[in-house]
């Protein structure tokens, strides 16, 4: 959709028996990356329109994905997050585990450094960025990809942190929402790991 012209413009659709479960613009806006229920995940050329290609491997809803430079994450049904490499054949670069439930939202910090994660599981996760090495990374074994660790774990929410956001001005801050029986936005020194402060709100933070 242009919001200079209000032009919508048809790029993909869903497979009949499914649909679009995530979506997201490469950080230069030249790409888009789609997650579907199937957990496969498509890189789309925005100005052409046309499918670059299809990363499959996950086994379940992909419902949430983010980018940082040529590194597209992806966040499945089944807990898991990988580190997809979009310019080279073995895609999946890593593997993070630390969420016992879907993860339903994920948010690289601009420079790179930082990745928070919300879980159905009620918890958020801030991650090490450094993806390492590809050439080694991808022919690593699954278990030498699954070691990497959260650098701090929260559990102060009492839903599903649907919501991650990284403050534009201080790079250190972390805002945390919670779903419906938990409706409550959290501010985070991710630097010390510390709870600066709380907001109640009416309705779960989506």
């Amino acid at each position: 959709w242009m919001a200079e012209t209000g032009e919508v413009v048809p790029m993909t659709q869903g497979a009949d028996d499914g649909y679009i479960s995530s979506l997201d613009f490469s950080n230069d806006g030249g790409f888009l990356g789609i997650g579907y229920p199937n957990g496969a995940v498509e890189l789309w050329d925005v100005e052409t329109r046309t499918k670059l290609r299809t990363m499959s491997g996950h086994s379940a809803q992909v419902g949430v994905l983010s980018w940082n430079g040529h590194i597209l994450s992806s966040g499945c049904q089944d807990g898991s997050i990988w580190h997809h490499d979009v310019r080279v054949a073995r895609h999946k670069v890593m593997e993070l585990l630390g969420h016992q439930g879907e993860v339903c939202g994920l948010k690289w910090r601009p420079d790179g450094e930082l990745l928070a994660s919300g879980g159905n599981d009620n918890v958020l996760n801030v991650w090490d960025g450094r993806v390492g090495d590809v050439g080694t990374a991808a022919s690593s074994s699954t278990s030498t990809s699954q070691r990497s660790a959260a650098r701090w774990t929260k559990r102060n929410h009492t839903a599903a942190v649907k919501a991650v956001a990284w403050c534009p001005w201080n790079p250190a801050l972390l805002a945390s929402g919670g779903g419906t029986s938990d409706a409550t936005v959290h501010m985070w020194n991710t630097t010390t790991g510390a709870r600066l402060h709380s907001l109640p709100t009416p309705a779960q933070i989506s």
